[in-house]
């Protein structure tokens, strides 16, 4: 009901054209985002990325739906696919949504890696580069595609989990080119010289905390008249990052997806900060 209304009000408020380009499709946030974004009229095509040609069959079957291949373990090919999206786009706005994350229990140099890596890294370099190539659209054909690049975080990247040694270090970093060569050099440092309330999973704290800072950082580098960047927590929910934690205060998916939609589509909801349950949640 709570997704139904939110699309009734949207179909009034949103009538400009826009695709959707969602990586981890197929997981469970990725699926049910799917289903909503394809209720909206204004959205004319969702380009649902997946790394497991196999969970494409979760996907909704409906005809504004592409599946395409985006594993962030080798995104070359879904970084092509992305470069066609845009130079065939019609559309006035191009909605990116990096929603592909690992979650692993624990800490080791080679946990902390991955998940660096998949959950931070990978949606810098794509963010980057989905905006350099939009703007050099606009510059060819005159054009004015507007890009909203949607950052899935968690309220575990809140640097209040972090020491304040890791918190004053995070905040020198004035550029996206400085936060990219700070988080290669975390690979070499132990997690326990970073985090003091961790709970099970260290290592997706701290990269979504990197995430949240790239949010401030790359809105600070954009254009705000054609370009906005934001981090969205979308609450706990049943999924397989959730399932051990018994304990945990899980929200109904139908809530989670009816609080993240107008995130993810009204541009009054601000370049650079990072939401939870439509409001601004501070870093």
């Amino acid at each position: 009901m709570c997704v139904r209304l939110v699309v009734l009000l949207l179909w009034f408020n949103f009538v400009a054209s826009k695709v959707v380009i969602l990586s981890g499709a197929t997981g469970v946030l990725g699926t049910r985002l799917s289903q909503a974004l394809l209720q909206i009229p204004s959205i004319v095509r969702v380009y649902a990325g997946y790394r497991d040609f196999s969970k494409v069959k979760q996907l909704p079957q409906h005809t504004l739906l592409t599946p395409f291949p985006f594993d962030m373990d080798d995104i070359a090919i879904g970084l092509n696919t992305i470069e066609s999206i845009i130079q065939k786009c019609s559309s006035n706005e191009i909605i990116l949504i990096n929603n592909a994350a690992i979650c692993q229990m624990g800490a080791d140099q080679n946990i902390l890696r991955e998940t660096l890596h998949v959950n931070t890294l990978c949606p810098i370099k794509i963010s980057k580069i989905v905006a350099n190539q939009i703007k050099n659209f606009n510059q060819r054909h005159k054009d004015n595609i507007r890009l909203s690049i949607i950052n899935i975080s968690s309220g575990d990247g809140e640097l209040v989990y972090f020491s304040t040694a890791f918190r004053e270090e995070l905040c020198r970093i004035k550029s996206v080119i400085e936060l990219e060569d700070f988080i290669m050099t975390l690979h070499n440092r132990e997690y326990e010289d970073l985090v003091y309330s961790s709970g099970g999973t260290p290592c997706y704290s701290l990269s979504k905390a990197l995430l949240n800072r790239f949010t401030v950082l790359f809105s600070n580098e954009l254009d705000h008249v054609n370009n906005r960047i934001v981090s969205l927590c979308p609450g706990s929910f049943m999924s397989s990052m959730t399932a051990s934690n018994e304990l945990m205060d899980l929200t109904d998916l139908n809530t989670v997806i009816a609080d993240i939609l107008p995130v993810v589509l009204d541009w009054k909801y601000k370049t650079g900060l990072f939401y939870r349950f439509r409001e601004i949640v501070p870093y």
